[in-house]
């Protein structure tokens, strides 16, 4: 072994610095591997697909690097908004060598963030990875935090947006219906069409109804794209949430959620929300700006007119 390397107790190296963005939007492009190449400061990520989906320990993402190889990153640790670490290794290794990457997002208030990052390769024992590894300092993680506070400030402050703490919108209203028969008409996506106020949902397969969370059901919308929504929340006839993305893509970080509480005999308390705190698509800012209050009391009346009305599924479940 590389007299020259430090000892072990050496071998973790780590970096921090306060970020004018909150926690979620930062993890959020930390979490999306089609982001990454945009803040690495070792400039030695060059690309990564579209639509991989980092939810838990065990997940894995692949990443092209710039010398051309192919690393296939396995996360180790995954806590939402807060912590996820990987290991990575080529490809065709079939064992992880033994080197991991941290990165921890700590609130300090609802716009402020601790981004502590972290490179940890004291179970590393292949020689040649061993003397890369040790060029890895606290400034070269300080240049992934620095870029990565640049995304994320500029996404937190871009001109003419709300600051990231008013893009949560809500509607509420009470429907004279049980619970169960309103929940129905949300978790089955071939119904979201009729009762959608901005007529935007053309059509979904049948046979799609939500029962947990990590499913995912398609969407046809009006302007003939495609949707895939990965729920995040579910609790039956009580609770439902969901990411959407372009079919094949990562989602892009906005949430469509709604809640059910039941107020009294056959009545129902419904809260519709759109919570794009954590939206680092600036192309869709302008579709978020205009959903509004307004805008989801649509949804909410035309899904109490289907429910108080008793309408009959149209569509197989």
């Amino acid at each position: 072994m590389d007299a020259s390397l430090p000892p072990v107790s050496e071998r973790i190296v780590t970096a921090e610095r306060t970020v004018r963005a909150p926690a979620e939007l930062l993890f959020g492009l930390i979490a999306d591997p089609a982001r990454q190449p945009e803040w690495d400061g070792n400039d030695n990520l060059a690309s990564a697909a579209a639509g991989q989906q980092v939810r838990a320990v065990g997940d894995e993402f692949l990443v092209e690097i710039t010398s051309g190889k192919t690393i296939r990153n396995r996360v180790v640790e995954f806590e939402p908004a807060r912590r996820i670490a990987w290991n990575p290794a080529r490809a065709d290794e079939t064992t992880a060598p033994g080197h991991l990457w941290r990165w921890e997002t700590i609130p300090v208030d609802g716009t402020t963030t601790l981004v502590r990052h972290t490179y940890d390769w004291t179970a590393l024992t292949d020689d040649p990875r061993m003397r890369i590894a040790s060029g890895y300092t606290p400034e070269a993680l300080l240049d992934s935090i620095d870029r990565l506070a640049a995304v994320a400030e500029g996404l937190a402050g871009v001109p003419g947006l709300p600051p990231v703490s008013d893009r949560i919108v809500t509607a509420q209203r009470t429907v004279r219906a049980p619970a169960e028969v309103v929940f129905e008409l949300i978790a089955d996506p071939a119904r979201q069409p009729e009762w959608d106020g901005n007529d935007n949902l053309a059509e979904a397969p049948a046979g799609q109804r939500v029962r947990a969370v990590g499913d995912v059901f398609t969407m046809e919308l009006t302007n003939g794209q495609g949707r895939e929504n990965h729920v995040v929340e579910f609790e039956e006839g009580r609770r439902i949430a969901w990411l959407p993305a372009p079919a094949g893509e990562q989602p892009r970080g906005h949430r469509w959620r709604w809640e059910l509480e039941p107020a009294g005999e056959d009545t129902t308390l419904v809260r519709h929300t759109y919570d794009w705190t954590q939206l680092s698509d600036e192309t869709r800012f302008a579709r978020a700006l205009a959903t509004t209050e307004a805008s989801l009391g649509a949804s909410l009346d035309r899904l109490a007119a289907l429910a108080e009305a008793g309408a009959p599924a149209e569509h197989g479940g």
